[in-house]
């Protein structure tokens, strides 16, 4: 097995993890356990809303990046701009 397979089991892992999780808290919340579910909800929202920042500062850091590249009238080749496509879509995102 590669590290790439390897990864993507990990990440399989955790979101099915989270999906039980979140199945148990709706559960919990059906049966009227309401406190631990807005908690856990709240506790969610707020690292979904982290993550959103995370990303939103690597976007803006990439942006100044690139008009700085461009100031200096150097662009991406082709090849430069291809590799970094494939790179950021490789990348995860854990939320």
């Amino acid at each position: 097995m590669t590290i790439d397979h390897e990864i993507q089991i990990e990440s399989l892992r955790a979101e099915l993890a989270a999906a039980k999780m979140t199945i148990a808290e709706l559960r919990a919340r059906a049966a009227g356990s309401n406190s631990d579910a807005d908690s856990w909800l709240q506790r969610k929202a707020k690292a979904q809303a982290k993550a959103l920042t995370r990303l939103q500062d690597r976007v803006v850091a990439q942006r100044f990046t690139l008009r700085t590249i461009e100031s200096l009238g150097r662009g991406l080749s082709h090849d430069e701009l291809a590799r970094a496509r494939e790179a950021e879509s490789d990348t995860l995102v854990s939320v």
